[in-house]
Parts: C-alpha cells; sequence; structure tokens
C-alpha cells in the first residue's frame, strides 16, 4: 500500500511527492507465500524506534514486546527462529517465552556485538503464534534495552542464507 497518491500543493510552493509504503497484518501470509517461506514475523506491541548516536535505526525492546510468528502451512511445522541483537549500554539479559508462557531462551547480551539468540525447531501451528520477549538490566539502576538488528525464521534445520 502507498500513501499519498499524487503531489501535495502547499501554499505557492509544490513539494516533492513523498511515498510511505506499508503492509497490514493481514499482508504478510501472502508475502511469505510468494517469497517461498512458508514462515514470517511482524512486530506486536511494545517494540520502540531507536536512532543511535552513529545514525543506526533499530527496533528496541525495552521492558517487554511482543514477536509475532506466522507459519503459512495447513498443519503444524517446526521452525529455527534466529535473532540477532545487542545491548546499547551495560548488557542486559533477554527472555523469550512461548504463547503458552514458557521460557524458551534466556540470553545475556553484551553491548560488544551482536548475540545470537536460537530458539530452534519451534513447533507453530498454523496461523500466528505470540513469542513475548522480556529485558532485565545488567547492571542495577542502568536501562534495560535490546536492539534488534535481524530476526529470521526458517524451516528446522535448513540452511540460512
Amino acid at each position: 500500500k502507498t500513501h499519498p497518491m499524487g503531489d501535495v500543493q502547499i501554499g505557492n510552493a509544490l513539494m516533492h511527492r513523498v511515498l510511505v509504503s506499508y503492509n497490514l497484518p493481514e499482508d504478510f501470509p501472502e508475502l511469505a507465500r510468494k517469497s517461498g517461506n512458508p514462515f514470517y514475523h511482524r512486530f506486536g506491541a511494545g517494540w520502540r524506534y531507536v536512532n543511535d548516536q552513529a545514525f543506526n535505526h533499530w527496533l528496541a525492546v525495552q521492558d517487554r514486546a511482543e514477536l509475532v510468528v506466522g507459519n503459512t502451512l495447513p498443519s503444524v511445522a517446526a521452525a529455527d527462529i534466529r535473532l540477532l541483537v545487542i545491548s546499547p549500554a551495560a548488557g542486559c539479559r533477554l527472555r523469550v517465552a512461548d504463547s503458552s508462557g514458557n521460557i524458551v531462551a534466556t540470553s545475556d547480551i553484551g553491548s560488544q556485538g551482536l548475540s545470537e539468540i536460537k530458539l530452534p525447531a519451534q513447533l507453530l501451528r498454523p496461523g500466528e503464534t505470540i513469542y513475548r520477549l522480556s529485558v532485565a538490566s545488567s547492571s542495577a539502576g542502568a536501562p534495560a534495552a535490546a536492539l534488534l538488528y535481524s530476526i529470521d525464521a526458517v524451516p528446522a534445520g535448513a540452511t540460512r542464507n
């Protein structure tokens, strides 16, 4: 979807057309099918946009956030889910819970390089599964945050690009 359509004139100045493209939650299954991957992800409640001092753009978990992983197949399928994250300050502990509340990963995240969090062989029902992420500071009084570099979900055992 793209908005606005056409040029916009404000006062006497002709503005350049600014296009904003976006996908709705119901678009994700079809986009995944077209890409050949039976799984997709989107971001639920709690994510924040962060622009760091080096002008890098991140999605951040500062307390709690939801990650939605979808399965476009007609039956339960196993997916390997991987997140690459970093902490902007003194480090943090990131926990990932499945939709039943079971902790499926806990990792200490540092600030000196990307940390890989693996959720191997997650059994995903057809439709969407919500994972809940929570962050706690590694240092007393320090703010807690985990910055997301990337996420992917592939069939269990598949090779990643």
